[in-house]
């Protein structure tokens, strides 16, 4: 996880993949530390998540919070085709905010 995060912060620009990749590590991190549920196809998510909560992710939570920034500016793919669905933008922005929020406080 520490690598995606690592990648997308030391990127000029962030590609699809890499932003991809921080945020998914982000989410399964906000999910392991505040139990916050995503859809996912996968059935077997609930129970690796659940083998993940004891892992103290403090570590890297301040570069999943730089990550999720990065991600959401202007120097990243994964920002600039979501900005194209005028609709469905701004909820995608907030989640990812929400994220990066909930990670944060843990770091306190």
């Amino acid at each position: 996880m520490e690598q995606y995060f690592d990648d997308v912060i030391s990127a000029d620009y962030i590609e699809y993949d890499n932003g991809i990749a921080a945020l998914v590590a982000a989410a399964v991190i906000d999910s392991a530390m505040n139990g916050t549920a995503y859809r996912c196809d996968g059935e077997n998510l609930p129970e690796w998540i659940a083998t993940l909560k004891g892992i103290d992710f403090s570590p890297i939570l301040s570069k999943a919070a730089v990550a999720i920034t990065a991600v959401i500016s202007e120097n990243s793919e994964l920002q600039e085709l979501w900005s194209d669905n005028k609709e469905l933008y701004p909820s995608w922005l907030k989640e990812k905010e929400d994220i990066r929020e909930r990670l944060s406080k843990q770091m306190s």
